[in-house]
């Protein structure tokens, strides 16, 4: 019942978390974010668990998901494709979206923006895009994540 996995990335040379899933927050204005950025990976993060979202820098997804909700959605830019797809894949397959602690990648976060800057210029308009298409539609889950290190485990 897992439509989407993605993997506990690193910085490159670090024990420092770069992604560890997906959280939505009022801090950032109901938009997503990192969970625990730039904090030292620990047994916790080793642990498996469900997300809303994940970044889709690293993940796995089975064909026959990707293509029931006709993959990434092209209207966006740069961002939030994977959060709009893993939300899809929530929605409309009422699958679930899951977090693998147990991997360790390094990655580059946003290795394509150092290279192309111009893709900041969407930004503004994939937050846009982001919150007409999915304003209200998804929990905020900020507080459940941080104040319960056991939440959602897998």
């Amino acid at each position: 019942n897992v439509g989407v996995v993605g993997a506990r990335l690193l910085y490159t040379n670090t024990n420092q978390l770069q992604h560890a899933g997906v959280i939505f927050s009022e801090r950032y204005n109901r938009m997503p974010y990192h969970y625990r950025p730039k904090e030292e990976s620990d047994n916790n993060a080793e642990k498996n668990r469900e997300f809303q979202a994940i970044t889709a820098a690293v993940c796995l997804v089975p064909l026959k998901h990707f293509n029931a909700v006709n993959g990434m959605d092209e209207i966006f830019n740069w961002a939030f494709e994977d959060i709009d797809f893993c939300l899809r894949v929530r929605a409309e397959l009422s699958l679930k979206v899951a977090y693998c602690g147990e991997t360790k990648i390094y990655h580059e976060e946003s290795a394509s923006l150092k290279k192309n800057p111009v893709n900041k210029l969407f930004v503004g308009s994939n937050v846009a895009l982001f919150k007409n298409k999915w304003g209200g539609k998804y929990e905020i889950d900020h507080d459940k994540y941080l104040k319960n290190q056991l939440y959602k485990l897998l």
